[in-house]
């Protein structure tokens, strides 16, 4: 359990546990029951980042100075995240060969090349499929080249960690007609809210020895992570898991009573895409499943701690939400 030393941050989250509201009480957990974030880390952001007042809107404003100041740091650093300050959480031995995935919002890397998804749909398609026109295929060679050039200069501009899964966890949904829906929900990306504003994505799928590409020995020790609750925006759809366990494992959007659906989740430095890299891209057209407040969301995380106690066997880890809470 991380317990706060600086009385602002003491209050603060005991004022969000005594809320009754269960997206409230979900914060102060996960800050409560983190187990991988050191001692040094902690005193550092308690220390630098406190919040100007004992409430949530003041706490995720100081949040995002830490991320900006440390975590979302420009591509000439490092990100705290992969550094010794977080070497509770560093994760090893991974096989060099296994395949790892992250969905992209691609909204801002199509309009600032004044780009359509089905034209990028359309390249992707020719450079792919093409045998006998290789003039067309040239083509689509040289704009993929050209659009992911930009996306990674003027599009990816930090050096921030990149939350990534495992391919193999992920197949049936990859496979499906309506992957982009199925892989959010299993991936637990409630930001990727789609029913007023549909979202383009990409389903990046890339090797773990493309992380470790041209790094030092000592960088490839610290080139992946096992995600905590400072290395990413303070989001109720976070949910840390216990020091014994491997990977981080997502909070997935639906109930999962049976723990049938747990997804390991790792972070990895920077990588530049190209097109290899684009494995699928479409549409998030839908809202998120009704399970993001109340009683249903105070229920949804209860069902994931069972399942984290169960595969973990440590029993007292995390507490309960009680399930009538408000909204």
């Amino acid at each position: 359990m991380m317990i706060s030393n600086n009385a602002q941050f003491g209050v603060l989250k005991d004022s969000l546990l005594h809320s009754g509201n269960a997206v409230n009480v979900a914060y102060a957990h996960n800050y409560l029951f983190e187990e991988r974030v050191s001692i040094d880390r902690k005193v550092s952001y308690e220390t630098h980042f406190v919040p100007p007042e004992a409430v949530l809107k003041g706490w995720k404003e100081s949040h995002k100075r830490y991320l900006w100041n440390r975590v979302f740091v420009t591509t000439q650093q490092w990100p705290e995240t992969f550094s010794d300050i977080n070497r509770d959480a560093m994760l090893i031995g991974l096989d060099k060969n296994q395949y790892m995935v992250r969905v992209e919002n691609l909204h801002e890397a199509l309009d600032s090349q004044n780009i359509a998804l089905t034209t990028l749909i359309t390249q992707l398609d020719i450079w792919r499929n093409t045998l006998g026109d290789q003039e067309a295929k040239q083509d689509a060679v040289g704009f993929l080249t050209q659009f992911c050039e930009h996306w990674n200069l003027s599009v990816r501009r930090q050096n921030r960690p990149a939350f990534a899964a495992f391919f193999d966890e992920l197949d049936d949904e990859i496979q499906a007609p309506d992957w982009p829906h199925r892989v959010r929900n299993r991936l637990g990306l409630s930001h990727y809210d789609g029913l007023s504003n549909p979202i383009p994505v990409a389903l990046m799928r890339y090797r773990v020895k493309e992380v470790l590409d041209g790094l030092g020995e000592e960088q490839k020790k610290r080139a992946f992570a096992v995600p905590t609750v400072l290395d990413g925006e303070l989001n109720t759809h976070f949910f840390p898991t216990p020091r014994s366990a491997q990977y981080g494992r997502t909070l997935q959007l639906e109930p999962d009573s049976d723990c049938a659906k747990l997804v390991s989740e790792i972070l990895h430095r920077r990588i530049n895409y190209t097109s290899e890299h684009i494995y699928k891209v479409g549409w998030i057209t839908e809202s998120i499943p009704p399970f993001d407040r109340g009683a249903n969301f105070a229920r949804l995380r209860n069902e994931h701690l069972f399942c984290l106690r169960y595969e973990t066997g440590i029993e007292d880890f995390g507490e309960d939400i009680l399930e009538n809470d408000h909204d």
